[in-house]
């Protein structure tokens, strides 16, 4: 009986090592560790932040304010998001790329839940997030003869100041050129609908 084990092992084994694809360095499947090591997210910064989160409704009734105020700050503005504290507690968190004490100052002032804002400190403002995003979309022919990307979908995520992009056909040879072309505010994902790498 052992003997023939050790040949039904064996082959299952053959088996196991024939089916499991092999991929270049380059072109390994799924999302690397890396795939958006490029980006830093923007930063709390904790000494003007509020430390109350609210429910969701409540914490709503500030948009329009902070919008307001965004639109008069586009120079520094760079998003706002509802940041989940808990399963229904959220906080307000605004980010900008300078003056964040004076910008807190402000808008604890115009808003009806001061304590439930929260203020990060990003590196690009949502107008140049905007301005990358419209010239990734300009420039989608690929330059070269290589297999270029294909696009799922492209959008600015606030949490992460960046742009984001998924890929069809992600990999990390693509992954790495895209944001070598496009800087440190490009953050390449695998799509929903990924398909096998290319090379």
């Amino acid at each position: 009986m052992r003997p023939r084990f050790f040949i039904a092992s064996a082959v299952a084994l053959m088996f196991v090592a024939l089916t499991v694809p092999v991929f270049a360095d380059g072109d390994k499947p799924g999302p690397p560790k890396s795939a958006c090591r490029f980006v830093a997210r923007p930063v709390l910064d904790a000494t003007v932040s509020g430390t109350t989160p609210l429910p969701a409704r409540q914490v709503e009734e500030d948009i329009d304010e902070v919008v307001a105020y965004a639109d008069r700050h586009r120079d520094t503005f760079a998003g706002s998001y509802l940041e989940a504290a808990s399963k229904h507690l959220r906080y307000f968190s605004v980010v900008f790329t300078t003056d964040i004490a004076a910008h807190a100052e402000a808008l604890r002032q115009v808003v009806d839940h001061p304590e439930a804002l929260r203020f990060y400190l990003g590196t690009a403002t949502r107008d140049e997030l905007e301005a990358l995003q419209k010239r990734f979309g300009q420039e989608l022919v690929w330059p070269d003869p290589d297999p270029g990307p294909n696009v799922e979908a492209t959008g600015i995520s606030e949490q992460k100041n960046a742009v984001y992009v998924q890929l069809h056909n992600y990999s990390r040879r693509v992954a790495n050129r895209l944001q070598r072309r496009y800087g440190p505010h490009l953050c390449v994902e695998v799509g929903s609908f990924n398909v096998e790498p290319v090379g």
